[in-house]
């Protein structure tokens, strides 16, 4: 979900897409322990992702994406991925948890595609997102509103789980993996996710739009984009622990531009694949 940075090397699609369904995993597990030994809790790792240089380019390339995550009392966070913030509410159920972070807008240097365009300058950005757990289902909200750059608002809704492959065999049920408490860290989750994103006019106008001056600069037609769902995401991955502190993370998923965003001159290919491999450490 969400988040968006890492930027120099890819979209933000990707960083969220490879992070945050290995800390979706992360903190499934956090609520089977039965106790903390500790206020704080650092999670640390790093991996390579995989794709396109923008949201609409048919350009994929790899970078290098580190994952940085402190928690304290399970309610202040500092994360690379989610920025800072709080848990505002944690119910049996319901959660809630808004904060700031960095949207890192996107360069016209980027992609020959871009020329004449111009930068979307990277800004502030406030977020709150909303989820509510149905067994081992997580229906979500997210908002994202940029404080300069595009000034636009994305509203993503979803559905995500955390599965345990105990579950998925028939080895394991629900009420064995609460008796194993702590111990139920320790097995594989298969994570899966789909969601569609809406955008204001800000937004599209800014990613997907062509106005007269731009078309001038770039030989590409002037383009008016509007509010409206701009995509629809589906993603796959994998969370393996190794120990109590180490895990392997593997992530896949294919994002589909529709409306506004998919008609643009911009775009050169409407269906993108996003990956990661990653190896987190917590203690």
């Amino acid at each position: 979900m969400m988040m968006r940075n890492a930027k120099a090397a890819l979209t933000s699609g990707l960083f969220v897409l490879v992070v945050s369904f290995p800390l979706l995993a992360e903190a499934d597990q956090k609520k089977e322990k039965a106790s903390l030994s500790s206020d704080w809790e650092f999670t640390i790792g790093l991996g390579v992702g995989y794709g396109p240089d923008y949201e609409g380019s048919d350009d994929y390339e790899f970078g290098a994406l580190p994952i940085v995550e402190v928690v304290w009392k399970d309610r202040i966070y500092l994360s690379s991925h989610e920025g800072l913030g709080a848990y505002f509410y944690q119910g049996d159920q319901l959660s809630l948890q808004g904060g700031i972070n960095y949207d890192g807008g996107r360069d016209e240097s980027d992609n020959s595609r871009l020329r004449g365009l111009g930068d979307v300058d990277a800004a502030a950005a406030l977020n709150f997102t909303a989820e509510y757990e149905v067994g081992p289902i997580t229906p979500f909200v997210s908002l994202e509103k940029s404080l300069g750059g595009s000034d636009g608002l994305q509203i993503e809704f979803g559905v995500e789980s955390a599965i345990p492959f105990g579950m998925l065999t028939g080895r394991l049920s629900a009420q064995d993996l609460e008796q194993m408490g702590e111990v139920a860290a320790l097995e594989p989750r298969l994570l899966l996710g789909i969601s569609t994103t809406w955008v204001d006019d800000n937004y599209a106008e800014s990613y997907f739009g062509v106005n007269a001056r731009q078309s001038t600069r770039s030989g590409l037609a002037r383009y008016s984009a509007e509010s409206g769902f701009k995509s629809v995401d589906f993603e796959i991955g994998v969370h393996y622990p190794l120990t109590r502190n180490w895990a392997i993370n593997a992530t896949t998923g294919y994002s589909q531009l529709v409306g506004d965003a998919a008609d643009s001159p911009i775009v050169q290919d409407e269906g993108q694949f996003f990956g990661g491999l990653f190896v987190t450490y917590t203690f």
